[in-house]
This record gives C-alpha cells, sequence and structure tokens, in this order.
C-alpha cells in the first residue's frame, strides 16, 4: 500500500473522548430514563442510577437479558438521543499514516465489521499503517448465532479456494469451540486474503510475559494476528480482555508517547473501549492518545444493545469514582 501520507508528512487529528459519560450527558441520559420509566428516586444520583439500569445488561454483571416494549415513537425517540450520545453511527478512521492501527477483537459478526472497516478506511479514506494488529486471545466466543456467522464467512473462503487445513473442519461442525484468535483469522482471511504468513513470534518482555503472534503480508502492510493470555476479573468469567491486549502490545512494542496510533472497535462500545484501553496505557507511564474508528450500529439492531452499553458505562463511571 502506498505511503504517501508518511512521506508528505500528513499525520491524523487526534479525536477527543469524555472523561465521564454521566456528567457530560445528564441532560440525555435523563430523557433516556423517562422514557424507559425510570423514576425520580432512581435517578438522584449516579449509584441510584446504576442500581436501576444494571438489570439492562446483559452477561458480564450476571443479570439475564432485559426486554422492552417501545411503542414507534418511543423508538424514533430513542433513537435520536442515540445519536447524542454519539453510539450509534459509524467514526471513520481520520485519513492519515498511521505507526500501528490496533482492531481489538469480538464475537465473529463484530470481527468481520471491523475487518471490513479496516479495508474500507485503507480503500477509500487515505488510510495507511506501518504496522496492523489484530487482537485475540483466549475467550470462547460461540453463541447460538455464531456458527452461522462462522460459516458465512468459510463459505466465502470455500468459494475463492482459499478454505484450508483446520478451517475445512470447522465448516462441517460449526459447533466446535474456537476462541476469539480463531474467529478473527477467519476475518481477517475472509476480508484481507489471501494473506502470507511469513512469520510467528513470542518477544520476552520484562514480565517474563510473551506476546504471541503470527505476522502476515497484506500488500505490503505487516499484518500482526495477536493472542493474549486469559486474565482474572472481577465480574465475569477468566479470559483476555481490552487491558490485558493493550499491556501486551505496549510492552511488546514500546511505543513512543507521540505515535500516531489508530484503534478500532465498534460502535456503541467504542468510547467506553478507548477509556479502558487508555486508562491502562496511564498504569504503564504513557501518555500516547488513541485515535478512534469504527462501524456504526446495524439498522436492524435492537434497543438492548443501545441500552446495555448505557448502562455499562453509568457501572464503569461507578467504579471509577468508588476508586477516587
Amino acid at each position: 500500500m502506498a505511503q504517501t501520507q508518511k512521506e508528505s508528512g500528513q499525520t491524523p487529528e487526534l479525536s477527543q473522548h469524555p472523561e465521564t459519560f454521566f456528567d457530560t450527558h445528564r441532560d440525555t441520559l435523563d430523557q433516556i430514563f423517562e422514557i424507559t420509566g425510570l423514576g425520580t428516586e432512581q435517578t438522584g444520583s449516579l449509584e441510584a442510577v446504576v442500581n436501576a439500569t444494571q438489570p439492562w445488561v446483559r452477561g458480564d454483571h450476571g443479570h439475564d437479558s432485559f426486554h422492552f416494549n417501545f411503542d414507534d415513537e418511543q423508538k424514533h425517540s430513542l433513537m435520536q438521543l442515540y445519536d447524542k450520545l454519539d453510539i450509534a453511527e459509524q467514526r471513520d478512521l481520520p485519513a492519515g499514516h498511521y505507526d500501528h492501527i490496533l482492531i481489538l477483537g469480538a464475537v465473529h459478526l463484530g470481527n468481520d465489521k471491523r475487518v471490513s472497516f479496516l479495508k474500507n478506511m485503507v480503500d477509500a479514506n487515505g488510510v495507511t499503517a506501518d504496522k496492523i494488529f489484530l487482537m485475540g486471545g483466549e475467550r470462547s466466543i460461540f453463541t447460538k448465532r455464531e456458527p452461522e456467522d462462522v460459516v458465512r464467512s468459510l463459505e466465502r473462503l470455500e468459494a475463492k479456494g482459499e478454505l484450508k487445513g483446520w478451517l475445512t473442519e470447522l465448516i462441517e461442525k460449526p459447533y466446535i469451540e474456537v476462541n476469539e484468535t480463531d474467529m478473527l483469522r477467519i476475518a481477517m482471511l475472509d476480508r484481507l486474503g489471501p494473506l502470507a504468513l511469513t512469520g510467528s513470534s513470542s518477544k520476552s518482555t520484562e514480565n517474563a510475559q510473551a506476546m504471541q503472534y503470527d505476522e502476515f503480508d497484506w500488500n505490503g502492510t505487516p499484518v500482526l494476528l495477536t493472542h493474549t493470555r486469559a486474565v482474572t476479573r472481577k465480574d465475569g468469567a477468566a479470559r483476555h480482555t481490552t487491558e490485558a491486549c493493550i499491556a501486551d502490545w505496549f510492552r511488546t512494542f514500546e511505543p513512543q508517547d507521540t505515535a500516531q496510533v489508530g484503534f478500532i472497535g465498534s460502535q456503541p462500545h467504542l468510547d467506553r473501549m478507548i477509556r479502558a484501553a487508555e486508562r491502562k496505557l496511564r498504569s504503564l507511564g504513557s501518555n500516547l492518545h488513541f485515535i478512534a474508528g469504527g462501524p456504526g450500529v446495524s439498522p436492524e439492531t435492537g434497543h438492548t444493545i443501545y441500552l446495555g452499553e448505557v448502562a455499562r458505562q453509568l457501572y464503569e463511571d461507578l467504579q471509577l469514582q468508588k476508586s477516587n
């Protein structure tokens, strides 16, 4: 890929991320609380709000899925409010040359969207990079719909004659449990392939950890598929985390504070992911700021994912408040 942005000295502009979700968006959040039926006694303080909204969260905090029954007018109003929170629309990665671009792994559909977004930014938005990182790890991610999403990618690879090795077995038995790194590998081969494997490496760090990765060549740009070990978490089963991936990358590649580093996640989670990643950098003594971009939420997505993200960000605010 052409390196014209770097040669000309063009660099992307840093995006700004709000420090406190609750305080920054209080007016918009109050309108959401009203539509969802929360009373004033449930929204008078951050702790009260968190207690009232945690049932919206699926997964990590141990709550069952929460179901909403909104009429069409309420749905329309909520979509306008999500736009105000900037958690709905695609956020383009600014044009320019990056030292590194990091793509955080997810379930397979998320991986597919993020890798496709990267390709679009490179092909159509003037983005280039010295290295691209696809950050996977120890997390079993098969859900009820996961095999269906995986098979679609595998079928595209099969049609292109690129279905090889263990992928052949997987298309025959899509229920086989695989980790997030495997899912990223499938998305990478499907959307960026064919790719040439140029090496595998584990580089020791000061803490006797090792970042494991396979390196591929994508039209002259190295793409590193990384694998981070599982870590113990306060909420939920052990798995790799955003913070663990960032720590592995930072200790292994030692980016300077002035490095231009793009970070690709997905809406509606992008700002929360960036805050978590940058907090980890601060704990490691770095003042580096990420430049964020990522695909938007699919139009057919229901309100549960938006309101679940609102609840997660409020929960995060409360944890930070308690730690200060």
